[in-house]
């Protein structure tokens, strides 16, 4: 999980580089086509001067942008193990920014999760045991009787002889029965060893509990941050169309004279913020599925990795289209 999402922040990385760097050029040929007004004369030198501004803004947006990348990167050579060296730096992955179709039932992803626990299966094998010391230090309240009973020849005689000859012969024969009872008057011991198993076992319910608890609100957040996730994606793609639009209509009403070059630049802006917005709801979706398939168990599958099998580290692989 934590490798899927190093690898999704250095797609955002990758992206919001992408948007300043496109809204830097934005502002260049906005500052071109000013200096070309203003050789005709048609523009004051203020214009000019206001769009550099913005430029050197946008300029130093980007190179922080740029930076971010080599910072991402790093941290995904770190979590995978690459080596990081000179020249073994930055890296660049390919990966389409939108969302998949896919649905998430909850009850499913709940009984999944449940199911792939390790938290639980351990607490169910505690439980086991504390069932058995349980029942054994219940056993050790109950009373103990043994019944004994020996049967064996009997050698008498006046004379060591005659009574060695007896017990050849099995002229006498002797039964004796032995019936004992055992039983510990306070139980003070027992009582004790039965109120801490069953102590025991109570807090490993209360455990089993409170981990099923953690797991239903991890598995009901993160389903619901995927299905919030999908509705904005679509309310951002609207921001964006609109803001393109308004920067249409504004380049327009420059020309005609009722706008400014900073009407214009604050719509560029509006929309890159609108695109960054966009591309954070989409990483952030693709991230809240990680750790819903985490908790699932499905992620490690999703990647063919099986960890009883591997007796070496598994090579990063990119993860499927759209995902």
């Amino acid at each position: 999980q934590q490798v899927v999402a190093a690898y999704w922040d250095l797609v955002f990385a990758q992206r919001e580089h992408e948007i300043r760097l496109g809204s830097l050029e934005l502002a260049r040929e906005r500052l071109r086509r000013t200096q070309a007004a203003l050789a005709a004369g048609s523009v004051a030198l203020a214009e000019t001067v206001e769009i550099e501004q913005v430029v050197v803004t946008r300029e130093e947006a980007a190179l922080a942008a740029e930076l971010t990348v080599l910072d991402r990167s790093l941290a995904l050579r770190g979590v995978v193990g690459l080596a990081i060296a000179a020249g073994q730096l930055g890296l660049t992955v390919v990966q389409p920014l939108d969302l998949p179709a896919r649905q998430y039932d909850l009850a499913a992803s709940l009984a999944a999760a449940r199911s792939s626990s390790p938290e639980l299966a351990e607490l169910a094998v505690s439980d086991a045991q504390a069932a058995i010391d349980v029942e054994v230090a219940e056993s050790g309240l109950l009373p103990a009787l043994d019944a004994t009973l020996s049967l064996g020849p009997r050698g008498r005689g006046e004379t060591l002889g005659e009574a060695s000859r007896n017990l050849v012969t099995v002229d006498d024969v002797v039964v004796v029965g032995r019936l004992s009872l055992e039983h510990d008057l306070g139980q003070r011991a027992a009582r004790a060893g039965r109120d801490t198993a069953q102590l025991r076992r109570a807090r490993t319910r209360l455990g089993a509990i409170d981990v099923e608890r953690q797991l239903a609100l991890a598995v009901a957040s993160t389903s619901t941050a995927l299905e919030a996730g999908r509705q904005r994606a679509a309310l951002a793609e609207q921001t964006i169309a609109l803001a393109r639009r308004n920067i249409g209509i504004e380049q327009t009403r420059y020309a005609l004279g009722k706008s400014t070059n900073f009407d214009v630049l604050t719509r560029q802006d509006e929309l890159r913020e609108a695109e960054l917005r966009l591309a954070r709801i989409v990483v952030d979706w693709h991230k809240a599925e990680a750790a819903l398939r985490a908790l699932t168990g499905d992620l490690l599958r999703d990647f063919a990795i099986d960890v009883r099998a591997a007796t070496t580290a598994p090579a990063l692989k990119p993860p499927a289209a759209g995902r």
